[in-house]
């Protein structure tokens, strides 16, 4: 039991090191909010820099609508750019076909959450859920199939919604570009972007701010980026956290995962994403080696500074760790945003899973990272080895996290140690409810960190059960990840990334 008590010894080490970082989040925020207030006036005077807003989407039916309303609005000087693809016009092709193989499945299931969950990818949540509704109308089964089938073919493209939103607002600072190409990944999309703005806009007074299909932000959000970059700053960075679809979850045990899932994600958020981008920044003696990634969504750069590492890395599967990565090998500093965007989290299990399976995908490609920086960015080979070992020693670490305490729980019951057993199942209850409970008791306090008068939220008492299980679900994405990544290098087959719903 030696090297158990020792193993044990150092995730202990590791979680107080988490709790750590969640206070100072915390505590960053708090102090950043109240400067925030005593600079409203400051930041949106005339400026000789352009912000220009990014929104890549595919697929995006369910929210669009609402996204429109809220980034057409914002207050201040900018430009506002949707990026659709022609890849959506290609899957739909496709998705009939693949509504046509679940056929048996669909007409059988008697759950309306598990409709909705098996026609995830191929309707939006809310039709979806009409559709499931509607089947009390029809006696005749071929008449409801028929129903769904024709639903399917009436759906809008995202583009359509977003031309007919364009034609009757007219907006001087609102456009939509197609991105001709039925292959690619939202990076493609993004550059596609960037090089025409490249064409009409000066680099070097050009900022690029990105946001999702699903994001939601405050008014004023642009007065805090401007505020930063008066002061300088050329990458910034607004984390996100998961909750602002959390009070929608049922109060049963798929909604209590799905909450607790929701508060996992915020919790990397305060603990993990925040920490090292503020470690990165302050690049002391002892972070000279932090990296951070930029995540796809509320990152802020200066063009030129984007182009400078080749835009947007689209010959990864997923572009947000290789942009971090390469922006920490070059010195360029990430500053955080002191207000958080609150993002939703995924609304079904399966989702959950492919969204986690999808991110791990990022993790796990350090080493073709470093290739990359050193041999076509001609970036420093030492620091580039040394941030990928640093970060592939983490992936491993999010990798094996949930089947470490399940051998930390169940191992000591085969040496007799029931209390050991019960000693490690609590200290896994502190580190998931105790810190839920934290989360959400701090941004019910604070709700100004995320640019909201009133938000709250609360741990219902099933949560205490399920977290075990929701823990394991977090950590099957990875695993899952990990095999696809080995069959791909056995077959030869390159990964296929499949949009995550949330």
């Amino acid at each position: 039991m030696t090297i158990y008590y020792l193993f044990g010894l150092g995730v202990l080490v590791y979680l107080l090191n988490g709790f750590k970082n969640l206070l100072s989040s915390f505590q960053f925020f708090k102090n950043e909010s109240r400067l925030r207030d005593l600079n409203l006036n400051l930041g949106m005077t005339s400026n000789n820099f352009k912000i220009i807003i990014l929104i890549p989407v595919l697929r995006e039916q369910e929210v669009i609508a609402t996204n429109l309303e809220i980034f057409s609005h914002l207050n201040g000087d900018y430009e506002l750019i949707y990026i659709t693809t022609e890849k959506e016009n290609f899957e739909k092709k496709s998705g009939l076909s693949i509504l046509e193989s679940r056929k048996n499945s669909l007409l059988q299931i008697r759950s309306k959450d598990s409709f909705v969950e098996t026609l995830v990818g191929i309707f939006p949540k809310s039709l979806a859920s009409d559709l499931f509704e509607g089947k009390a109308q029809f006696l005749d089964i071929k008449k409801y199939w028929n129903y769904i089938v024709e639903s399917y073919n009436n759906l809008p493209t995202t583009e359509k919604i977003i031309t007919e939103y364009l034609q009757k607002n007219k907006f001087d600072n609102v456009q939509l570009i197609n991105f001709p190409s039925e292959n690619g990944v939202m990076a493609h999309q993004l550059n596609y972007a960037c090089n025409q703005i490249s064409l009409t806009h000066d680099p070097k007074q050009t900022f690029i701010l990105v946001y999702n299909a699903d994001s939601t932000v405050d008014k004023d959000i642009l007065r805090v980026f401007v505020q930063a970059i008066q002061k300088g700053e050329k990458v910034m960075l607004q984390s996100s956290l998961f909750l602002s679809n959390y009070n929608t979850f049922s109060l049963n045990f798929r909604g209590w995962i799905l909450k607790c899932i929701a508060l996992a994600q915020s919790r990397w958020t305060f603990i993990h994403e925040l920490a090292r981008v503020r470690a990165q920044y302050k690049q002391n003696w002892h972070t000279i080696y932090e990296s951070a990634h930029v995540v796809g969504h509320g990152t802020c750069i200066r063009l030129d500074t984007l182009m400078s590492v080749g835009g947007f890395p689209h010959k990864f599967v997923n572009e947000d760790f290789a942009l971090g990565y390469f922006l920490a090998l070059k010195g360029e500093r990430i500053y955080s945003i002191p207000i958080l965007e609150n993002a939703e989290s995924p609304t079904s299990i399966s989702s959950v899973i492919t969204q986690y399976t999808t991110w791990f995908y990022g993790v796990m490609d350090y080493f073709l990272y470093y290739k990359y920086a050193v041999n076509e960015l001609s970036l420093n080979s030492f620091r580039a080895l040394s941030y990928s070992i640093i970060n592939s020693i983490r992936a491993l670490m999010w990798l094996l996290a949930p089947w470490v305490w399940l051998g930390l729980i169940i191992i000591p019951l085969f040496f007799g140690r029931p209390l050991l057993s019960f000693f490690s199942l609590l200290i896994f209850l502190f580190f998931t409810i105790f810190v839920y409970w934290l989360i959400a008791n701090f941004v019910s306090k604070n709700p100004q960190v995320l640019g909201k008068e009133k938000f709250s939220i609360r741990i219902e008492k099933g949560m205490i059960f399920v977290a075990p299980i929701a823990y394991i679900i977090w950590g099957i994405g990875p695993t899952r990840s990990l095999m696809q990544k080995i069959w791909s290098r056995i077959s030869g087959r390159a990964l296929q990334k499949k949009k995550t719903e949330r």
